[in-house]
């Protein structure tokens, strides 16, 4: 595991402001690289869309990024906000309505071969999966991806830009975020988000 900020989250100690445009680290994480099973994990707190973690490159398959954002234009719900996962050709939005009502709010997702799941804060809500040409219907997960991410190496962004300017940098505070070198069950996840909320 590779922790950017404290490693005790009931009081969300680490905490970083991203008012400042984000910071990157200095070289790229194997967990972020190619096809290599892993899982992410965040605090994060905001008022507006932004991106929270950004890794890979824009080309097919090459990015790997976690951001608030509104529905893109040609989803099934254009303009709802929500929680999108980026790998280009291959992306998941989660439309909820309360990631930007200020408050602390838990991300995590797990990721092996082309297989997803997303925890938010606590549960696994349905979401849009991009399949390369159009969204599918609203599902459950665990979600399948069209194509399996092939992250180009790169730095990991906190609070950065998203691949493409999808949208800018999170404005707001994040916390407590890991990198996990293996694809986390989802029991073990949710069961970090009640270590913090009781």
């Amino acid at each position: 595991m590779t922790t950017l900020t404290g490693s005790g989250v009931r009081n969300l100690p680490g905490a970083i402001s991203t008012a400042g445009g984000g910071t990157y680290t200095t070289s790229p994480l194997s967990p972020l690289m190619g096809d290599a099973s892993r899982a992410v994990e965040a605090w994060f707190k905001t008022t507006s869309p932004g991106c929270i973690l950004n890794a890979g490159s824009d080309g097919h398959s090459q990015a790997f990024s976690l951001c608030v954002r509104n529905g893109p234009y040609n989803a099934p719900t254009p303009g709802t906000p929500g929680i999108y996962f980026e790998t280009w050709d291959s992306d998941i939005f989660v439309p909820l309505t309360n990631m930007v009502d200020g408050g602390w709010h838990y991300l995590a997702l797990t990721l092996s071969g082309n297989a997803v799941d997303i925890v938010i804060d606590g549960s696994q809500p349905r979401a849009y999966v991009w399949n390369g040409t159009a969204y599918g219907g609203l599902t459950g997960q665990p979600f399948a991806l069209a194509y399996t991410p092939d992250t180009a190496p790169s730095g990991l962004g906190v609070g950065t830009t998203g691949l493409g300017a999808i949208v800018g940098g999170l404005v707001g505070t994040i916390a407590d975020i890991a990198v996990y070198p293996r694809a986390l069950p989802v029991a073990e996840l949710a069961r970090h988000y009640r270590l913090v909320t009781g």
